[in-house]
């Protein structure tokens, strides 16, 4: 049995947490789980996939020193990513994203046949979508 379950957080620092927690939650339909320092800080719970996302603003204090000004700033990470369910619904899915209000960077296809695009959130984060093909799923572990 493994230690770890896999990435189940992720918390990024925003400039506005409700406009951020609506653009998530309608681009990819994530659910207002919890508020912290009077709704500075929302924790958004992902469907179907039991992870937290976690967006707050400079006002709520800092978990540990770290640069507070870093909202849209990406520092060592480049993008973070979220699979859609079904490969026949990725286009619908991109253009659900795109409504939101998302900004297309860049659509490929990832070998072998893995379609996938980068977007900029409001805030400049970078994200990935992207859906396995049935054969590339059952390969997985």
């Amino acid at each position: 049995m493994p230690v770890f379950t896999g990435v189940r957080h992720i918390h990024l620092r925003v400039s506005d947490a409700e406009s951020a927690a609506a653009f998530y939650g309608q681009a990819l339909g994530m659910r207002r789980m919890v508020d912290k320092f009077d709704g500075k800080m929302i924790i958004l719970g992902t469907p179907g996939g039991g992870d937290m996302f976690t967006v707050s603003e400079e006002t709520v204090p800092v978990e540990f020193e770290a640069e507070r000004e870093r909202v849209g700033k990406i520092g060592g990470l480049d993008h973070f990513g979220f699979e859609v369910a079904d490969l026949e619904r990725f286009d619908a899915a991109l253009e659900q994203v795109l409504a939101a209000g998302a900004v297309l960077v860049n659509r490929e296809t990832i070998p072998p046949g893995i379609p996938s695009a980068f977007l900029r959130d409001p805030d400049g984060y970078v994200f990935q979508i992207y859906a396995f093909p049935p054969e590339v799923k059952q390969a997985m572990p």
